[in-house]
């Protein structure tokens, strides 16, 4: 047993290896067309926001293949030494301050709301506990119906695609060009909450205890499912879980790190900025369009034409009198 999982490990290392190697030389090769073309030399930030088109191109027409279509078997599966079950709402205490120490509503309302069996009008959700000894991370997966993205912008669309945005969060890592967020939970909690979403459509909320380091929540970030995910969705990002990339914020020196949230940060007002243009012409259309109806309903044809013409049993006898004067009388048509 004992040499099955040295050979195990010693598989994942070297394809851990091999998958950054690839990336590193990659990453080199882009640096140095740029140094002989004469362009600017890009960062980690930079190269990061052109592998998804790069890749793009590199796959073609791939398809999705055979991709896992059921939401919960897009989640991570559960690393070495730890089980996974159905989360219950007391799942959440864990993350909370110790005893003797209070949490605010609004921090009860964060925990409360990953565990919470109910999401609007989702068309799936999956909460998954994971646990190892005292330990507990649990996942939860929301995933909103087409019906919402197809077709003109609606306000609960522009709410889901702005949802990670609105979060407030700090960029966390670029996984497979899936970017993703920690939420601060505030001082005397003892948790972390991470946040990402697919095309606005599916919701990733991560809660993990706070004294699990970067590399150990590693394990379940490098098995979820993201290109499946994005298979999923309407709105899809070309490359989008197929990129052989793995960014780790906490990873990078102090200048490269901050580059990269900037970036990242930049990347998010963009996309929060483009919701909001869509969102803004459906409306201008749709007062269009109700405009022009109230229009339509208000005239009625003849009206005009009804009011010029004389009452009905009235009559009226004119005749020209000295100097050329018209006098008229007005009488009963009888």
């Amino acid at each position: 047993m004992g040499l099955a999982l040295l050979r195990l490990i010693g598989f994942l290392v070297m394809a851990a290896v091999g998958i950054g190697g690839v990336a590193y030389i990659d990453f080199n090769t882009v640096r140095k067309e740029a140094v002989e073309s004469g362009e600017p030399v890009p960062g980690l930030a930079d190269y990061l926001s052109s592998v998804p088109q790069r890749f793009s191109h590199a796959t073609g027409s791939a398809g999705g293949g055979n991709l896992p279509s059921d939401l919960a078997a897009m989640l991570p599966l559960p690393p070495e030494g730890w089980t996974v079950r159905a989360a219950a709402l007391s799942d959440g205490e864990p993350f909370l301050p110790k005893s003797g120490q209070r949490a605010t509503d609004e921090q009860k309302g964060i925990i409360e709301s990953v565990l919470r069996t109910s999401a609007g009008s989702a068309d799936e959700l999956v909460i998954q506990t994971y646990e190892k000894g005292d330990r507990r991370l649990v996942i939860r997966a929301v995933y909103f119906p087409d019906s919402i993205f197809e077709g003109d912008s609606t306000q609960e669309r522009y709410d889901l695609q702005t949802a990670t945005a609105r979060s407030e969060g700090r960029p966390f890592m670029t996984l497979r060009g899936l970017d993703v967020f920690e939420i601060f939970l505030g001082d005397g909690m003892r948790g972390r909450l991470f946040a990402a979403d697919v095309g606005g459509q599916i919701h990733l909320r991560i809660l993990a205890p706070k004294r699990m380091k970067d590399t150990e929540l590693l394990p379940f970030f490098e098995s979820l499912h993201v290109k499946a995910m994005n298979y999923a969705v309407v709105d899809r990002k070309d490359g989008l879980g197929e990129i052989p990339v793995i960014a780790l914020a906490s990873a990078m020196g102090e200048d490269e790190r901050a580059r990269y949230e900037a970036d990242r940060m930049a990347q998010l007002d963009a996309a929060v900025l483009r919701a909001r243009d869509r969102l803004d012409q459906a409306l201008a259309r749709a007062k269009a369009a109700e405009l022009a109806a109230e229009e339509t309903q208000s005239y009625q044809p003849g009206e005009t034409e009804k009011a010029a013409l004389p009452s009905a049993g009235l009559a009226s006898d004119c005749e020209k009198g000295s100097g050329g004067i018209k006098r008229c009388s007005v009488g009963s048509g009888d």
